[in-house]
């Protein structure tokens, strides 16, 4: 318990003191309610606004997720595919699962299966620097994938 408090508090100086990567590590332990934290996703979105400002490819393609859907913040589409396309152009393989997976919705504005099968076909390749999408999103990837390539 000792060991988990000093974590947390090492998370928040760290954060503090101008670490990107302990910014979008603070906020997603907001956004998920982890590592000690309670859930608050205003506050998820705080932190991973600062970790985008500092340079965090990760915290980018957070502050769009959170701005595409309402999370913590006034949802804001055009801002939210800008941050996703910038974060994914970097290297986020989660910033093209999101891209992906919104493309492939039926009935937004933004509808473009070319454009998902794109997005989620590198991510099921691997073709990322910046790898945060974990396993379930990876298989989530691949099944919408199949689906589209079993539509043509």
């Amino acid at each position: 318990r000792a060991k988990e408090k000093k974590s947390v508090d090492d998370l928040i100086k760290d954060a503090e003191n101008g670490n990107k990567h302990a910014m979008y590590n603070l906020g997603r332990s907001y956004y998920f309610g982890k590592k000690g934290f309670k859930e608050d996703i205003k506050e998820a979105y705080e932190w991973f606004k600062k970790a985008n400002a500092a340079g965090c490819v990760e915290g980018m393609a957070m502050e769009g997720l959170c701005l595409l859907y309402g999370h913590g913040v006034k949802k804001n589409t055009a801002k939210a595919m800008l941050y996703l396309g910038m974060a994914e152009g970097q290297g986020s393989n989660y910033a093209a699962f999101k891209l992906g997976e919104y493309f492939v919705k039926e009935g937004n504005d933004l509808t473009d299966k070319v454009l998902a099968r794109k997005m989620l076909e590198k991510v099921v390749n691997g073709n990322y620097t910046h790898k945060h999408l974990n396993a379930i999103g990876k298989k989530t990837a691949k099944a919408v994938l199949d689906k589209l390539k079993s539509s043509d």
